[in-house]
C-alpha cells in the first residue's frame, strides 16, 4: 500500500523548474512504484492463489453528462484507466498523465465535495492564477478534512500531481473561496480568475420536516412573529399571550389567548383518572406570523423500565438505570391542535380530531396554511389535513383505512407522503390495492387522487422527483417474471402515471449511479451467487454498453456460493425465497448428512435474505463447522403484496414458520444430505422472538435454538414497533403470540442470551421468559452480558452459539446414532481438536481491525465524559484518520486484489467508523442540550478531567470554584418547572457520566490529600448531593429518544472539529505498515486451546489429545521446517503449555505435597510450598535450563553486585559502610502528604523524556497520552504497600483512615528514592507501555502470559536506567539500588520457600535484613508471593527476567547486530515470550520440532 501520491510527490512551480527536469523526477519516482508493485504481484504469485474476484465494484466518475472515467481492473490485480463516451458507449484506455491530451476545465462553485478514495491513477491538474492576488491550494480529504498545500503567487502557473478523483479546493485572501475541482484521470488545464458560482442549489434533503418558522426559541421570554418584530408571544405560566412590543413594556399588558384552566372546560371529559392536568404546549407561529398554532395536550406519565449495570466501567457499585418507556397498550398523551388569529386575539375553530402524541406530523406549506397527517393509534386509518389558519378551513385530503394495518412507521426507504412545492400536491405512498404503490394528490381539490404506479409489483424507494419535468424515478421490485420478486430494478415513470419504463432488465438487483442530466446511468447488477454485471444504460432502458463482467481468478477458481431457491408456501400457490448455503466440502452424492441452522429475523418491515453478491462466503464459520445455512422471507415480512403482508396481523408468532418448512423440505429433495432431523435456529431483536417461537409453536421440525435479545411478549416491547403490527387495543392475541405465556410448550434445546443494559427490548423480556420456562421445569440456557446492550453478544456471543448448535446437533456424525446392547448409545469417536482444512489464518487485517478496535475503545476509557469537548474532538479525529487511511490501504492494495476473509475485514471496519459516526453526533446533540439544561457541564469537566490529577492542588482556590458550582447547579434545579425535565435517553445517558466523573474526582482526593480534606471536602459532598439531585429532576421521554436518535441519523449535525493536536499523532493509523505482516495459522489454534469452556473436567480430559495432535500438526501441508519463525514459535508455547499441564496434574495427583506453612506472627500469613518438581516443571514450561539451586546461587552473587554498590552510595551519603542507615535517611526523603501524584506525573514525564532523547524504543504519542491514575485503597495496600500500574497507576499513599504508625511507614515506603525506580517500572516503558504494546502486537500471546517478560523487562529498564544515571541524587540511587535487592532477594526467599526451606517468617526476616524493607511493607510483600494468587515463579522472574534480557542486550547490541530501538521494538513487537524465544525471533534463527531452545546464563 501507498499514501496518496501528493502527500510525497511535491508540486512542480513550471517557471521556476523546466520541463524536462520535472518529468525526469516524476518519471523516476514512478518506476519505482511500478518496481515495487510488480515486485509485490511476484511475490504473491509464488504463493497458491486464492480465488479472488476481479472488477467486483466498478465506480464511474462523471466529467460531465456525457463522459465518465472508471477505473478497470486487470487480472494481476494492476488498473487501467478508461474513458467512455456515454452517448455511443465507446471505450478508451486512458494513460493516466499523459499530456498529449490536456483537458481545459473550470472551477466548480457550491458545496465542496469529498475525496473519493484513492484510484491509482495518476494525473496532474496545472493550476493557472489570473488574479492578483495568491492562492492557496488546499486538497479535500475523504473525511472532508481540508489539508493545506502550496500557495500559488499571482500571475503565475503551477502543475499539481494528485490522484483522479481527488478533489482539490482554491481559496483566496480573506478566506474566499474561489471553488473546487474533481481530479480527472486525464491530464487538466484550470485558470482561475474569479470565484466560481454553485451551478444549482443544494437539494432539499427529503424525509425530514424544514425548519418552520420561528418554533424554535424561548418561547417563555417571549418570541417575536415572523419578519415583525413588533408582535411578541409568550407562553408562560400556562397561559399563551400576545404583546405590542413597540408599545411601553410596563405599560402594556399581555393580551392572553387561551390558558390551561380553560381546558379542563373544554375538553375534561377527554381525559381518563390517570391523567394528568391538561396543559398547553409547543406554540408556533405561521410563517406571516398572522396566527398561531399551540397543542392542548392530555398528558398522561410514562412508566419507567429499569436497567442494572452490574459492571461498570468506573468499578464501584451497581448502576440502576431507568427510563420512561411505552409499552403497548399504556396511555399516551393525546393532543389537539388550536388556532388563533394574531390581528383578532380570536380563536379559529379547527375541525381537528385528537390526535396519538406519537403518530402526527405537521408541515407548513404557505403563508397561514399547514398539512397535518395523523395516524390513528393501532395504525388502521391514515389522514391527512390541509388546514387554512385563517379561516379555519380544513379539508380532509387523504382518508385511508384498513382493515389489517397501514403501513406508517419502521419504513426504511419511503417516506409516506412528499410535498411538491411547485405544483402544492402530494405524492402519497400506499399498499391500499395490494402493493406498495405511488399517488399523486392534488391539493386544490380539482383532481381526483391518481395512482402513479400500480400493477403486481413493489415501489421500494423514490430515487429522484424532477418536479420541474414531473417524472420520477424509481426503485422497484417484481416487475421481471421468472426473476426473484425482491431484485430492485430502476424505473422512470411521469407524475400522471403515464411512460412508466424499467430502465433495467439484468437478473439480478441493481444499483445505479447517474449522469448529471439524469438522462444516462450506470448500474452494476448481481445476486448471490452469480457475479457483478456493470453496464451503461440510457434512461429509456436501453442497453448502451457492458462496460465489464466480473470474473475469478485464477481462471479454474470457483466461489463457494449460496443456493437461491424458491419454493411453494404454506398455500401451495405462493412462491417463497431464500437462500442456503453449504460447506466447502458438500458432496451432494455422498451419504454424509449435514444438519441445518435457520438464521432467522422475520421483521415485517422488511424482507431481509441478501440479494447482492459478495465473495466473502456466507455464514463461514457455521459452514466450517458442517452445517448447512439457509435464510428464508416468509409469509408475514414486507416488499411483497399486502396479503403477503397482512400475515403478521395479530400474529406476530407465524413468522412465515409454515413457509420455511415448506420451503426447507422442498429443498431436501433437492439434497437429501440435508438432515432435516437436526434443525436449529437463531436470530437477533425479533429473530429471537421468531426463535422462541420456532421451539414452542413447531417444536417438532425445530431441534434448538439460540434467542438473543428477544422481544418474548410483544406487550413487554415498545409500542411504537409492536402496535403497528399487532394492533392497538391489546387482546388475547398478544398472549396467543407470547412465548412467556405458552413457555410450556417448549420442546428441543433453547439458549437465550441478553445484555443487561439493553435499551432497544428490556431485558425483562428475556428473564421472564427464563422465569415461565423454570416455571414449568424446563431445562435450557441462560448466558446475561454485564455491560451489553442490544446485540447478539458480539464475539463471544458469537462464540458460544456456534459451540452451542456444536453440541446439540453434532455436525459430522449422523442422527441415527448406533447404540450399544445395553440400550445406550456408544461412545462417540473423539472429533479432531485442530482442524487443519477449516483452519483461519491471523493476517495483517486482523492485525489492523485489532488496532482499531483497541485503540478506540481505550481513547473511550481515557476520556470517559461522552460529551467532554475533548473526547469529541478526539473522537473525530481518530475516526477521520482512520476513514482516510482505510480508503487510501482499500483503494492501494484494490478491494478485489485482498482475500476475501480481508475484504470483508476492510468493509466491517468502514462500517464500523460510520457507526461511530452516527454515534459521535449522537454525542453532539447530547452535548448540546446537556449545556443548554446544564451550564455548569464544561465547568464540571474541566474540574474532574483526569489529566489534573498529577497537578498541585490548590485548596483554597478549589473551594472557591466548588461555591461556584454548587450555585450553578442550585440554578439548574430551581429553574426547572415544575419539578423536571424530559429529556433523550442520550442526554440522560451524559448527565450520569458527570456524575460519575464526579464521584470519581472526590474518591481520589478524599482522605489523600490534607488540602482537599480542610478546604473542599464539605463543599465536595454538599455539591456531589446538589449533583445527584439535579440529576433526579431528569426524566426519560421515548419521544424526545427517538427524535434524537433521528436528528443524529440526518444530515443536520456536522461532526465535531478533529482535535488540533491529535492524541495518536500525525502518522496515525500506519496501515502501510500494519499490513507487511506475515499471515500465520497458529494463533487461531492458540486462541482455541486457551479458550476456556464450561466443561473443565472435559477440557483437562483433552490435552493428551492436543498433544498428539500437536505432535503431527503441519500447515498448509508443509512441514515444521518451512512454517514461519512466528508459527514454529507459537508451536513450542502451546506443546510446552500442554505439557506443563498435564505434568501439574500428574504432580498433583501423586499426593506427593509438601505441608502448608503458617507465619507464628502474622495470623492471615501463609502459603503452601510447591516442592521441587513443580518448580523444576515450571522452569521447562520457561525454556530455562538450571536447577533451583543453580538460581539462587546466581541471585546470591548479582545481590553482591548490589550489596556492594549500596555500601559504596552510603559512603558518598557520608554514612560510611551502613548502607542500613542510608536506606533509614532515604526513605524519610519523601513528598508531603497529597503530593505523590504530583511526583508520579513529573517522573513518568522525565523517563519518556529520557527514553526519546536517547533514541532507545518507540513511545506511541497515544500510550503517553493514555494513561491514568487512582488512588488505592487502605484495604489493597495490606498486599500491595507499593503502588501498582499499567494502563491505570494505582498509587499507594497514606490515608487519612490509618493509624498515624501505619501513616508514616507508608510515607517511608513509597519515598522518592523507590519512586525512582517504581514509576518507569509500573508505567513507560514498564508495565503500561507493556500491555499497550501487548493488546496490539501478538495478542494471542497473552493467554500464556510468562513474567520473565512482563515483569522481566520493566526490572531490566530499571536495571539500564540506573547504569545511565537516571538517578540524579544518592538517596535516588539508593531507592533504585534496594529495589534491585529486592528483586534477588526474591528469588532467595521465594525458590526457598516452595522447596521447603524457609518458612514464612523467615521469607519476612531476609526482606527486613537484606532489603531494608519496613517491616509492614515486607509482611504485605511475603503474603502476595506466598499466597494463591501468584505462580511458584513468579517473584524470582523479575530479577531472572531482567538477567535474561540484559544478557540478549548484549549479543544483539553490543555486538552491533541491532540498534537500541530495534532492539526494544522488537521485544515489544514480538508480545509476551519467554526469553529463549524471544531470542530466537530476534535473531531470526528457525526452529526445530524437537529440539527446543533453551535458556543457559553466561
Amino acid at each position: 500500500m501507498k499514501l496518496p501520491f501528493h502527500n510525497w510527490m511535491r508540486g512542480i512551480l513550471v517557471e521556476r523548474l523546466p520541463a524536462n527536469a520535472a518529468l525526469s523526477i516524476a518519471t523516476l519516482l514512478l518506476v519505482g512504484v511500478f518496481v515495487a508493485v510488480a515486485s509485490k504481484a511476484n511475490a504473491q504469485d509464488s504463493t497458491t492463489q486464492r480465488p479472488r474476484v476481479i472488477q467486483q465494484t466498478l465506480t464511474p466518475h462523471w466529467t460531465n453528462d456525457d463522459s465518465f472515467w472508471f477505473r478497470r481492473q486487470n487480472a494481476d490485480g494492476s488498473f487501467t484507466g478508461i474513458r467512455v463516451d456515454a452517448s455511443t458507449g465507446e471505450m478508451t484506455e486512458v494513460e493516466p498523465g499523459d499530456k498529449s491530451n490536456v483537458r481545459e476545465v473550470t472551477l466548480k462553485g457550491g458545496r465542496t465535495p469529498r475525496s473519493g478514495g484513492s484510484s491509482e491513477a495518476h494525473t496532474e491538474i496545472t493550476f493557472v492564477n489570473q488574479t492578483d492576488q495568491a492562492l492557496q491550494l488546499f486538497w479535500v480529504d475523504s473525511g472532508g478534512k481540508r489539508v493545506q498545500y502550496e500557495s500559488i503567487p499571482a500571475g503565475e502557473t503551477f502543475v499539481r500531481t494528485t490522484f483522479a478523483g481527488h478533489v482539490w479546493e482554491v481559496i483566496g485572501k480573506d478566506k474566499t473561496k474561489f471553488g473546487y475541482f474533481v481530479a480527472d484521470i486525464e491530464p487538466t488545464r484550470l485558470e482561475v480568475a474569479k470565484p466560481a458560482q454553485a451551478t444549482q442549489a443544494e437539494p432539499e434533503r427529503r424525509g425530514r420536516r424544514r425548519r418552520d418558522s420561528r418554533r424554535d426559541g424561548d418561547w417563555t421570554a417571549g418570541v417575536p412573529a415572523p419578519n415583525n418584530d413588533k408582535v411578541i408571544a409568550r407562553l408562560t405560566e400556562g397561559r399563551l399571550q400576545l404583546q405590542d412590543a413597540n408599545a411601553d413594556e410596563e405599560s402594556t399588558e399581555w393580551k392572553t389567548l387561551i390558558e390551561q384552566s380553560q381546558l379542563l372546560e373544554s375538553y375534561g371529559d377527554r381525559a381518563s383518572e390517570s391523567a394528568e392536568p391538561l396543559k398547553l404546549e409547543s406554540p408556533q407561529w405561521s410563517p406571516d406570523g398572522t396566527a398561531l398554532v399551540v397543542r392542548a395536550v392530555v398528558p398522561y406519565e410514562t412508566q419507567p423500565v429499569h436497567l442494572v449495570e452490574s459492571s461498570p466501567k468506573e468499578g464501584g457499585r451497581a448502576v440502576l438505570k431507568s427510563r420512561p418507556y411505552l409499552l403497548p397498550g399504556d396511555p399516551v398523551d393525546e393532543t389537539r391542535l388550536l388556532a388563533f388569529n394574531t390581528e383578532t386575539g380570536e380563536s379559529v375553530e379547527l375541525d381537528l380530531p385528537w390526535m396519538s402524541q406519537r403518530f402526527w406530523n405537521l408541515r407548513f406549506v404557505g403563508p397561514h396554511r399547514v398539512l397535518l397527517a395523523v395516524t390513528e393509534r393501532g395504525h388502521q386509518r391514515f389522514r391527512l389535513f390541509d388546514v387554512d389558519l385563517s379561516s379555519g378551513e380544513v379539508t380532509t385530503v387523504i382518508d385511508e383505512q384498513s382493515e389489517t394495518f397501514i403501513w406508517t412507521t419502521h419504513k426504511t426507504d419511503l417516506p409516506r407522503w412528499s410535498y411538491l412545492e411547485g405544483s402544492d400536491e402530494v405524492i402519497w405512498v400506499s399498499e391500499k390495492d395490494g402493493y406498495q404503490h405511488l399517488y399523486l394528490v392534488d391539493l386544490s381539490g380539482e383532481n381526483e387522487i391518481q395512482p402513479i404506479t400500480q400493477g403486481e409489483f413493489v415501489v421500494r424507494a423514490i430515487e429522484n422527483i424532477d418536479e420541474e419535468n414531473r417524472v420520477l424515478d424509481l426503485v422497484v421490485s417484481g416487475v421481471h417474471e421468472g426473476q426473484d420478486p425482491y431484485l430492485k430494478h430502476y424505473a422512470r415513470v411521469d407524475f400522471s402515471g403515464e411512460n412508466f419504463t424499467l430502465m433495467t432488465d439484468g437478473d439480478g438487483t441493481h444499483t445505479a449511479t447517474f449522469s448529471p442530466d439524469r438522462s444516462r446511468f450506470v448500474v452494476t447488477h448481481s445476486r448471490v451467487d452469480s457475479l457483478p454485471v456493470h453496464e451503461l444504460r440510457s434512461a429509456d432502458g436501453k442497453l448502451i454498453q457492458t462496460l465489464a463482467k466480473a470474473t475469478l481468478t485464477p481462471e479454474d477458481a470457483k466461489l463457494n456460493l449460496p443456493q437461491v431457491f424458491s419454493a411453494k408456501g404454506r398455500d401451495g400457490e405462493t412462491d417463497i425465497w431464500g437462500l442456503a448455503c453449504f460447506p466447502e466440502d458438500y458432496d451432494p452424492a455422498a451419504d454424509k448428512k449435514y444438519p441445518v441452522v435457520e438464521y432467522i429475523y422475520a421483521g415485517p418491515h422488511d424482507s431481509h435474505v441478501p440479494k447482492s453478491f459478495r465473495s466473502a462466503p456466507w455464514h463461514r464459520d457455521y459452514l466450517n463447522a458442517g452445517f448447512i445455512v439457509v435464510q428464508i422471507d416468509g409469509m408475514g415480512t414486507a416488499n411483497r403484496s399486502k396479503a403477503f403482508h397482512d400475515v403478521c396481523w395479530h400474529n406476530l408468532k407465524d413468522a412465515g414458520f409454515p413457509d420455511r418448512i415448506a420451503w426447507m423440505k422442498a429443498l431436501s429433495k433437492e439434497h437429501p444430505a440435508m438432515d432435516l432431523e437436526r434443525v436449529g435456529i437463531f436470530g437477533t431483536s425479533a429473530g429471537g422472538q421468531n426463535t422462541g417461537s420456532a421451539l414452542l409453536f413447531h417444536g417438532d421440525f425445530y431441534d434448538a435454538g439460540v434467542a438473543a435479545c428477544g422481544c418474548h411478549d410483544n406487550r413487554m416491547d415498545k409500542a411504537s414497533w409492536n402496535e403497528q403490527w399487532m394492533g392497538y387495543p391489546v387482546g388475547d392475541h398478544y398472549s396467543e403470540c407470547s412465548n412467556i405465556d405458552n413457555a410450556a410448550n417448549l420442546t428441543g434445546d433453547l439458549f437465550l442470551i441478553v445484555g443487561e443494559v439493553d435499551t432497544n427490548v428490556p431485558p425483562e423480556s428475556t428473564l421472564r421468559f427464563a422465569d415461565a420456562l423454570i416455571k414449568a421445569d424446563k431445562d435450557f440456557d441462560l448466558l446475561v452480558m454485564p455491560g451489553v446492550g442490544h446485540s447478539d453478544g458480539g464475539a463471544y456471543g458469537k462464540r458460544r452459539t456456534l459451540d452451542f448448535f456444536i453440541e446439540k446437533l453434532q455436525p459430522g456424525s449422523s442422527s441415527e446414532q448406533p447404540t450399544s446392547e445395553l440400550g445406550g448409545t456408544t461412545e462417540e469417536v473423539a472429533t479432531a481438536l485442530i482442524d487443519v482444512e477449516k483452519l483461519q489464518p491471523q493476517t495483517a487485517w486482523k492485525d489492523i481491525q485489532n488496532h482499531y478496535q483497541t485503540d478506540l475503545e481505550t481513547l473511550k476509557r481515557r476520556l470517559p465524559v461522552r460529551v467532554a469537548e475533548e473526547r469529541l474532538t478526539q473522537t473525530a479525529a481518530f475516526l477521520n484518520a482512520w476513514e482516510s487511511q482505510l480508503k487510501v490501504a482499500i483503494a492501494s492494495e484494490g478491494e478485489d486484489t485482498l482475500t476475501d476473509a480481508d475484504a470483508e475485514i476492510a468493509q466491517e471496519l468502514m462500517a464500523s467508523v460510520d457507526e461511530e459516526k452516527s454515534d459521535l453526533k449522537t454525542l453532539v446533540a447530547s452535548s448540546e442540550k446537556l449545556r443548554e439544561l446544564a451550564p455548569f457541564t464544561s465547568q464540571l469537566i474541566t474540574l474532574t478531567d483526569l489529566s489534573n490529577r498529577v497537578k498541585t492542588l490548590n485548596g483554597q482556590a478549589m473551594a472557591a470554584e466548588m461555591e461556584q458550582l454548587t450555585e450553578s447547579i442550585q440554578l439548574s434545579i430551581e429553574g426547572t418547572e415544575p419539578s423536571s425535565v424530559a429529556v433523550s435517553q442520550p442526554v440522560l445517558d451524559a448527565a450520569e457520566d458527570l456524575i460519575r466523573s464526579y464521584q470519581s474526582w472526590q474518591t481520589f482526593y478524599e482522605g489523600y490529600h490534607p488540602d482537599f480534606n480542610w478546604w473542599v471536602l464539605d463543599l465536595a459532598k454538599a455539591t456531589g448531593d446538589k449533583l445527584r439531585l439535579w440529576k433526579e429532576t431528569l426524566t426519560v421521554d421515548e419521544t424526545l429518544t427517538q427524535e434524537h436518535s433521528e436528528l443524529a441519523a440526518g444530515g443536520t449535525l456536522q461532526l465535531p472539529e478533529p482535535a488540533a493536536e491529535f492524541a495518536f499523532g500525525e502518522t496515525y493509523p500506519p496501515i502501510q505498515e500494519w499490513s507487511q505482516r506475515e499471515a500465520t495459522w497458529m494463533p487461531s489454534i492458540v486462541r482455541r486451546f486457551t479458550r476456556r469452556g464450561r466443561d473443565r473436567e472435559k477440557n483437562a480430559a483433552r490435552l493428551p489429545q492436543w498433544k498428539e495432535e500437536l505432535a503431527v500438526l503441519e500447515l498448509e501441508g508443509k512441514p515444521f521446517e518451512e512454517w514461519s519463525l512466528d508459527d514454529q514459535v507459537d508451536w513450542h508455547l502451546l506443546t510446552a503449555e500442554v505439557q506443563t499441564r498435564i505434568e501439574r496434574k500428574r504432580i498433583e495427583d501423586s499426593g506427593e505435597k509438601l505441608p502448608p506453612a503458617t507465619s507464628s506472627v502474622e495470623k492471615d500469613l501463609s502459603g503452601t510450598p510447591v516442592g521441587r518438581a513443580r518448580i523444576e516443571l515450571e522452569l521447562r514450561r520457561q525454556f530455562i535450563d538450571h536447577s533451583p539451586e543453580e538460581l539462587i546461587e546466581l541471585a546470591e552473587r548479582e545481590y553482591a553486585i548490589v550489596r556492594s554498590e549500596m555500601v559504596r552510595v552510603a559512603q558518598d551519603m557520608g554514612l560510611g559502610d551502613d548502607w542500613k542507615a542510608a536506606v533509614e535517611r532515604m526513605k524519610n526523603h519523601h513528598v508531603a502528604p497529597g503530593q505523590q501524584p504530583v511526583l508520579i506525573g513529573e517522573m513518568a514525564d522525565e523517563s519518556v523524556d529520557w527514553l526519546r532523547k536517547r533514541d532507545w524504543i518507540t513511545v506511541p504519542s497515544f500510550a503517553d497520552y493514555c494513561w491514568r491514575m487512582i488512588m488505592m485503597t487502605p484495604e489493597r495496600q495490606k498486599v500491595n504497600p507499593f503502588f501498582t500500574g499499567g494502563e491505570v497507576i494505582s498509587v499507594s499513599f497514606p490515608t487519612s483512615e490509618m493509624s498515624p504508625s501505619d501513616k508514616r511507614q507508608s510515607l517511608r515506603g513509597n519515598n522518592i528514592g523507590y519512586a525512582r525506580a517504581t514509576v518507569h517500572h509500573e508505567l513507560i516503558p514498564g508495565h503500561h507501555l507493556q500491555m499497550y504494546s501487548n493488546e496490539r502486537h501478538q495478542p494471542h500471546r497473552r493467554t500464556m502470559s510468562t513474567p520473565f517478560w512482563l515483569e522481566g523487562l520493566a526490572v531490566y529498564w530499571e536495571l539500564k536506567l540506573y547504569d545511565d544515571g537516571f538517578a540524579r541524587t544518592p538517596e535516588e540511587r539508593m531507592g533504585m539500588l534496594v529495589w534491585r535487592a529486592h528483586r534477588c532477594a526474591r528469588i532467595i526467599f521465594s525458590l526457598n520457600f516452595h522447596l521447603g526451606r524457609f518458612s514464612p517468617d523467615q521469607c519476612v526476616d531476609f526482606l527486613v535484613d537484606n532489603v531494608g524493607f519496613e517491616r509492614r511493607n515486607a509482611t504485605a510483600e511475603v503474603r502476595r508471593s506466598i499466597g494463591p494468587s501468584y505462580p511458584p515463579l513468579y517473584q524470582a522472574a523479575y530479577m531472572l527476567g531482567a538477567l535474561q534480557i540484559r544478557q540478549l542486550h548484549r549479543e544483539m547490541v553490543l555486538s552491533g547486530e541491532m540498534t537500541e530501538r530495534e532492539f526494544h521494538d522488537s521485544i515489544m513487537e514480538a508480545g509476551m515470550l519467554p526469553i529463549a524465544m524471544l531470542r530466537q525471533v530476534l535473531k531470526q534463527e528457525p526452529l526445530q520440532r524437537d529440539e527446543p531452545p533453551r535458556w543457559k546464563f553466561n
